[in-house]
This record gives C-alpha cells, sequence and structure tokens, in this order.
C-alpha cells in the first residue's frame, strides 16, 4: 500500500513544523561555529546535514505556516521576499506554539471529496474523507508536500482534517501525480515534462568550432592540447588601437584584407539614410544567427536565442537539451558566437578595470588563468555549435555518440553587475544544480572546465565554489584529486561564444581521455592547491565533465557531460 493515513492533520502539520524548526535551529549552530550570518549561511548552502531541503528553506516554511494558519481559522499571510531566516524562524516557533494549544478534533472540515488513489498495477481504492492534505513525514521530503499541496488545491481539494502520506522517493515527483490524480493532469510535474512522464535523454552527436586557434574542431583542439596561444597584439590593426590600456585579442585566423579606412558614420553622412538597406535592422537581431541557419536548412522546430553575456553559449545548449528532454524537438543546433573585436569595445572592458594591460608587449603571456600574476581577461571572437538529439532517435540512424549531456544547472549572484562574491555562491549553486539534475554526486566528477578568465577575483572565487562543492564526504579527499583547467589561456574570452567552445572542449576530453592545459600557470599562490593542468595536456579517465559559465549581472551557467 503507497500510503498510510493520519486522522488528524494537526498532528501531521505540527510534525513536519518540529522537524523544520529543528533544520533551522541546525543552520543556526552551524553558522555560528564558522561566524557567518546564517541568512548568507543557507544561501550558499554551506551546511551538510541540510543537504535534504535542497534550497526549499524558504518554500517550506512558507507551506507548513500556511497549513496551521488555515488550521486555526486564521488569515494565511505570504512571506516577504527579503524577510531574513531569523523571520522564517519566528513564523515556525508561533505556528507550533499555536497549534499544542489545539484540540486535532475540533478542526471540522467542509465537505466530502472523493479521490481514487492508487496502490499498484490495475489496483484503486476510493477512500472517502471531509477534507484532504497530502504530506511527508521526513524533512528531505518537503518540497513534495508543497508540490503535492498545490495539485490537490488545483483540484478542488480543501484542506482539513485528513492526511494521506505518500513515502515516495524525492527525485521521482511523478509518482504524487500518477497517484494522487488518477486523471492525467494538464500540468506536468516537476522535472518530467516529456508526454511519457519521463525526461528523455540527450546525446552530442556533432561538434563544430571557429576560433583564435584554427577553423575547424580538429585543428583547434590539437593545437589547444600542444600548447598553442591565439592572442596577439591588435595595435596595427587600425585607427583606435594605438591608445588603448588593452591592444592585444584574440583573433581568429583569416586572410589578408584592406580596411580601407572604412567607418560606417562616414558612409551614412555621405550616402543618406534612404541607402539604409532595409536588412540593416533584421542583420542587427541576435536571433537571426539561429534564425538564418533554420530558414537554410528547413529546421521548423524551436528557434531561440540566449542573451545572457558571457553565460550565452552554454545557456543556448543547456536549454536546448531541455527543448529534447521535454519532447519539443529530436534535434537541436546550439552554440554561441562572438566577433567583438573593436576598439570600443576593448576600450568598454579597459574601463571597467576587466582587462590585462600589462602584456601588450608579449600578448602570448596575458591570459594566464589561476596564475599569481593574473590580471584581467583577453577579448577574444569565434563561435562553437554542439549537434544534440534525442538519444534513441541518435540510435535508430547509427549516429556517432561523442557523449551525453546530463545536467544543466542556472543560478544568479544577486550581488553586483560585474563582480562575483569572493565566496563563489553563485557559481556553487550553478554547479550543484547541474548536478542534482544529472543525478550525480560530486565525487564522480573527473574534470571541470572552468570559466576561468584570468581575473584576480572570479577566478579565486570560483576556485573556491570548486573545492566547497567537490570536497568533502561525498567528494574528493584531497586537493589534489580535483582536476581543473581554463582554456581561455589559449584562445582568451570569447564572451558569447566561450560557454559554446568550452563545452566543446569539455566533450573532448571525455571522447578521448585527455585534459586541455591552462596555459600560462607558471606560478600559482597556495588557495590555488587542485591539478589546474599547468601548461602541458594531460591523459586522464574523464567519464564526467563540467564546464562552467558566468557573466556580467551575475548570470551563471553550468554543463555536465558523462561518457555514454
Amino acid at each position: 500500500m503507497p500510503f498510510s493515513t493520519y486522522d488528524a492533520s494537526v498532528g501531521m502539520v505540527l510534525k513536519t513544523l518540529k522537524s523544520l524548526d529543528a533544520i533551522l535551529a541546525s543552520a543556526e549552530e552551524h553558522a555560528a561555529t564558522k561566524n557567518l550570518n546564517v541568512d548568507d549561511y543557507v544561501q550558499a548552502k554551506l551546511y551538510e546535514d541540510m543537504k535534504p531541503l535542497d534550497f526549499q528553506v524558504r518554500s517550506v516554511a512558507e507551506t507548513a505556516t500556511k497549513c496551521a494558519a488555515r488550521l486555526l481559522g486564521q488569515e494565511t499571510v505570504d512571506l516577504e521576499l527579503e524577510s531574513t531566516f531569523a523571520g522564517l524562524r519566528k513564523q515556525t516557533t508561533d505556528a507550533i506554539a499555536s497549534l499544542q494549544k489545539v484540540d486535532p478534533d475540533s478542526v471540522e472540515g467542509t465537505e466530502t471529496k472523493l479521490i481514487t488513489m492508487g496502490l499498484g498495477p490495475g489496483k484503486t481504492k476510493e477512500l472517502s474523507a471531509k477534507d484532504y492534505i497530502v504530506g511527508y513525514s521526513v524533512p528531505n521530503s518537503f518540497f513534495h508536500l508543497q508540490t503535492s499541496y498545490a495539485i490537490l488545491r488545483q483540484q478542488g481539494v480543501p484542506l482539513g482534517k485528513r492526511v494521506y502520506i505518500a513515502p515516495f522517493s524525492s527525485h521521482r515527483p511523478v509518482n504524487v501525480l500518477r497517484r494522487f490524480n488518477p486523471a492525467r493532469p494538464k500540468t506536468r510535474p516537476p522535472n518530467t515534462c516529456h508526454r511519457s512522464g519521463a525526461m528523455r535523454r540527450v546525446v552530442v552527436t556533432g561538434l563544430g568550432a571557429v576560433s583564435p586557434l584554427g577553423i575547424g574542431v580538429r585543428r583547434t583542439w590539437t593545437r589547444l592540447l600542444d600548447g598553442h596561444c591565439g592572442v596577439v597584439s591588435v595595435k596595427n590593426r587600425g585607427p583606435g588601437y594605438s591608445d588603448l590600456p588593452c591592444q592585444i585579442a584574440a583573433l581568429v585566423p583569416q586572410g589578408s584584407k584592406n580596411d580601407g579606412g572604412w567607418r560606417g558614420s562616414d558612409w551614412l553622412s555621405r550616402e543618406g539614410y534612404k541607402k539604409i538597406s532595409p536588412l540593416f535592422v533584421p542583420k542587427l537581431l541576435i536571433n537571426l544567427g539561429a534564425g538564418h541557419i533554420s530558414m537554410k536548412y528547413g529546421f521548423a522546430g524551436p528557434n531561440h536565442a540566449a542573451t545572457t553575456a558571457c553565460t550565452t553559449g552554454a545557456h543556448s545548449i543547456g536549454d536546448a537539451s531541455r527543448f529534447i528532454a521535454c519532447g519539443d524537438a529530436d534535434v537541436m543546433i546550439a552554440g554561441g558566437a562572438e566577433s567583438c573585436i573593436h576598439p570600443l569595445v576593448l576600450g568598454g572592458f579597459s574601463r571597467c578595470r576587466s582587462l590585462a594591460t600589462s602584456f601588450n608587449d608579449s600578448p602570448e603571456k596575458a591570459s594566464r588563468p589561476f596564475d599569481r600574476d593574473r590580471e584581467g581577461f583577453i577579448v577574444g571572437e569565434g563561435a562553437a555549435v554542439v549537434v544534440l538529439e534525442e538519444l534513441e532517435h541518435a540510435k535508430s540512424r547509427g549516429a556517432k555518440i561523442y557523449a551525453e549531456l546530463k545536467g544543466y544547472g542556472c543560478s544568479g549572484d544577486a550581488y553586483h553587475m560585474t563582480a562575483p562574491k569572493e565566496s563563489g555562491e553563485g557559481a556553487l549553486l550553478a554547479m550543484k544544480r547541474a548536478l542534482r539534475n544529472a543525478l550525480i554526486s560530486p565525487g564522480t566528477v573527473d574534470y571541470i572546465n572552468a570559466h576561468g578568465t584570468s581575473t584576480v577575483i572570479g577566478d579565486a572565487a570560483e576556485n573556491f565554489a570548486i573545492k566547497t562543492l567537490l570536497l568533502g564526504s561525498e567528494g574528493k579527499q584531497k586537493t589534489g584529486d580535483i582536476n581543473v583547467s581554463s582554456t581561455k589561456g589559449a584562445i582568451g574570452h570569447l564572451l558569447g561564444g566561450a560557454g559554446a567552445i568550452e563545452a566543446v572542449f569539455s566533450i573532448l576530453a571525455i571522447h578521448e581521455n585527455v585534459l586541455p592545459p591552462t596555459i600560462n600557470l607558471d606560478n600559482t599562490t597556495e588557495e590555488f592547491d587542485c591539478n589546474y593542468v599547468p601548461n602541458v595536456a594531460q591523459e586522464r579517465r574523464v567519464n564526467v565533465a563540467m564546464t562552467n559559465s558566468f557573466g556580467f549581472g551575475g548570470t551563471n551557467s553550468t554543463l555536465c557531460f558523462a561518457r555514454y
């Protein structure tokens, strides 16, 4: 029998609140031992025994206290977004104190509801009671208490006296829907958006790249493993570069051409606006890259473009994988591109103090992720795409499978326009969500292609986040076992194309069992004590690889690939 029956919902909600209060108290104790503010502590999830809550503290508190308010005949109040941890704790303890004074039998229902609940294949049982709410008796199922409550309320089932507790796996919330709503729901359960009720598996069946190391994936990858660098001087490229603090960039190799001193503003003043092409505006639109590919090849599936700064490439691939997983497409071409080597761009980033400015005479040494002498990133140009495909579709046509895209996680720093928190909380959250989505433990991660842009704060924050994620009882035993590299030392920072080309490198690391090097990593400080693959590629068995992308505005994304 897949459920148990409790006659008194007051007792069940009280039990839930007490469990929640114990966990909140534990968070306070742990925060105190680390001399941290408890709100920052919970938001960063820097705890061990609270892992089952998985960032649902606020939702659980709100749901449970609303249950209590309804049982007491009180008005329910939504939590304020800015409410503090102390506020959550007080609301929980107040609800406990109130419920302890209530006689469970004094709570009256309003009407009789009939629900058919599954007892196993081909078996059902009709249960009649005044009111129903679905709950769980263990802390790691609090999220599903909230989910089930919302589902039953949507079906018109009021809250009241009787509670049915469904001890289903926390990784299979679909069971909650199927058992408590025999008819197919209009809304799909979390993480199960395909019509079959399960996420479809997504694999990588094609790769493409244009980078400062060369045209094509094979040439780019070979030169990367050989330790080449694509960063060059641009001070003689044209007017406007020679006065910039940073006069170097990572350029895509190209044939000779003559700029002729052409400037759009000169042309406009001479020719007038009537000579402007009617296609001028469409050509500027971000989604037209995807649009042209769709029109050329007749791709009629989702035509989608992400615009999230340096996280764009990773978001594009992650979003495309979800289109496939949810059954909206069988094949998606996804990636990112950037062509931004211009005095205005270099000048703007220089004003942000984001670029390296001390290496104009030795450009190949400028981008040096995790190195003691790093001082900023180098703007690069290029593009990369991957072909994502539903697993069975790929197998049916005999496609070559490079790897499986297992997980995708996103987060926001909610902190600063251009800088991350030094604790790396946003990066940590994105990585944790990717692993949770992939159902992979930190200890099985063999390689991380870091965002590692060669900035002082950014590299340190990501390094701290990676070690926080991968060290511990569920991860690696020592920092030397953590394999991390940043390929931006070789190709610079491709901005919108960075996440895409670094996804390609992560996939190839799995496919060929090799760790790409971190170029120019000559000196490290004691905080950088992982294996950063300095300057020379390393042969390693790679079954699981992650790639991080972080952007201005605090947008973060992590992709998790695994050997198929």
